[in-house]
C-alpha cells in the first residue's frame, strides 16, 4: 500500500514552521533536505503536458512562476521563438528548452562516442551558424554554405575581411614565426612560400600589390623576391617583374629586372602558341628574333628585316663624332650618307 507522509515541524501551535513531503511505496521518511521526496524503483515523475505556441508566449499557462517546468507537445511558432516537443522551463521572460535524448549538447571539454552521420555542429533549420569570441562575431557559415570570416555577408564560398588593421588577411604557413609577412601568404614548404602583399611606398602612398616568392633564411627572418609588382604611381599604372622588395619599384609601364648580366640568362621571352620563341632578350641586352641565342645586340634568324621608307637604313657611329647612314637608293645601289648622330 502506498503511503503519503507529511511531517510538520511546529515551534508553537498553530504556526507552521517548515514541512516536507515524501511519496513512496515503502513508508520511508522523506529526506529532510527535500520539499518533495519521490522514491520509486519502477516509475518516474510525469510533469504536465501542454501545447506551447512560442517561447515568448506564456499561454496556455497563466502567469507562470520562474522555474516552472512543463513538457511541450507542440511544434509551433516561428524563429527565433519557435518550439518543438520537449521539456521547457520558464525563466521569467521566455520558455527555455532543456536538452534531452538526442538533443544532448557538445561538452566544452570534448566528446566521445559520436557518429558523423548523426552528431554535428550546425543548424537543422534555414539559419546561419555564427562563431563568436569576446561576444563579437568572428566567423559565419551562411545557410547557403558561404563562409565569412570577420564579415556577416560573405560574397563567395570563402570571404575573408582583414579590415584596416589586420595585415595578414590570410596566412597559411607551416611556421608562424616569419616576421614582416603582411598580406596573404600561401606556404609551400618550410623554406619557400608565396606572398601577396598590398603595399604602400614613400610619402605619396603609392598603392602597390606585390606577388613575392618568399625564402626563409632562418626562423623569424625571410628574403622575398618580387615575382610580380603592380604599382599605381600617382595614377600611372606600372608593372614590374623581378627585383627585391627593399629596392624594387617599376619606373616604366613594363619593367623587367633580370637575374644577371650575361647572355646565358634571359629577361624576356615571348613565344607563340607552339612555344617557339619570337622575341628573346638576354640579361646583357642582346635581342634575338626567332632565336633564343642572340649573338649580337640584334640577331635575326630565319627571316628578313624590312624597311618600307626610301632613304632609310642602318646608322653607324664612326666613334669620332660623326655618323653615316647606310641605305639603298631607288636604283638598288648601296649608298652612304653623312648625317648628324641621333
Amino acid at each position: 500500500m502506498k503511503k503519503i507522509f507529511i511531517i510538520i515541524l511546529l515551534t508553537s501551535p498553530p504556526i507552521l514552521f517548515s514541512q516536507n513531503v515524501g511519496i513512496n511505496a515503502t513508508g520511508s521518511i522523506p529526506n529532510s533536505s527535500a520539499g518533495l521526496d519521490l522514491d520509486f524503483t519502477d516509475r518516474g515523475l510525469l510533469v504536465p503536458r501542454i501545447a506551447l505556441s512560442a517561447t515568448n508566449i506564456t499561454s496556455p499557462v497563466i502567469t507562470p512562476a520562474t522555474s516552472l517546468l512543463v513538457y511541450n507537445t507542440a511544434t509551433a511558432g516561428t524563429f527565433p521563438n519557435d518550439v518543438i516537443p520537449g521539456f521547457y522551463y520558464w525563466d521569467g521572460t521566455l520558455w527555455i528548452r532543456m536538452f534531452s535524448g538526442q538533443q544532448n549538447g557538445w561538452a566544452t571539454t570534448g566528446n566521445e562516442g559520436t557518429n558523423a552521420t548523426n552528431n554535428f555542429l550546425g543548424t537543422i533549420d534555414n539559419q546561419d551558424l555564427v562563431v563568436r569570441t569576446n561576444n563579437s562575431e568572428r566567423m559565419r557559415i551562411m545557410n547557403t554554405g558561404n563562409i565569412g570570416i570577420k564579415t556577416a555577408m560573405p560574397q563567395g564560398l570563402v570571404d575573408i575581411n582583414g579590415g584596416a588593421t589586420d595585415f595578414d588577411a590570410l596566412f597559411i604557413c607551416a611556421s608562424p614565426s616569419i616576421s614582416n609577412r603582411g598580406g596573404t601568404i600561401f606556404h609551400q614548404s618550410s623554406t619557400y612560400a608565396w606572398q601577396v602583399v598590398p603595399y604602400a611606398t614613400g610619402s605619396s602612398l603609392n598603392a602597390a600589390l606585390r606577388f613575392n616568392c618568399v625564402q626563409r633564411t632562418a626562423p623569424g627572418t625571410q628574403l622575398a623576391t618580387d615575382v610580380l609588382f603592380l604599382l599605381s604611381n600617382n595614377g600611372n599604372s606600372q608593372v614590374g617583374i623581378g627585383g627585391t622588395p627593399a629596392s624594387f619599384s617599376p619606373s616604366s609601364k613594363l619593367f623587367v629586372q633580370g637575374n644577371g648580366n650575361t647572355n646565358a640568362t634571359s629577361s624576356l621571352n615571348i613565344v607563340n602558341s607552339s612555344l617557339t620563341s619570337m622575341l628573346f632578350i638576354t640579361d646583357n641586352g642582346n635581342v634575338g628574333i626567332n632565336t633564343i641565342d642572340p649573338r649580337t645586340k640584334l640577331h635575326v634568324s630565319s627571316g628578313d628585316i624590312y624597311l618600307d621608307t626610301p632613304g632609310t637604313g642602318v646608322i653607324f657611329n664612326t666613334g669620332v663624332g660623326g655618323c653615316y647612314r647606310l641605305y639603298i637608293d631607288i636604283f638598288g645601289v648601296i649608298q652612304t650618307q653623312s648625317i648628324a648622330c641621333p
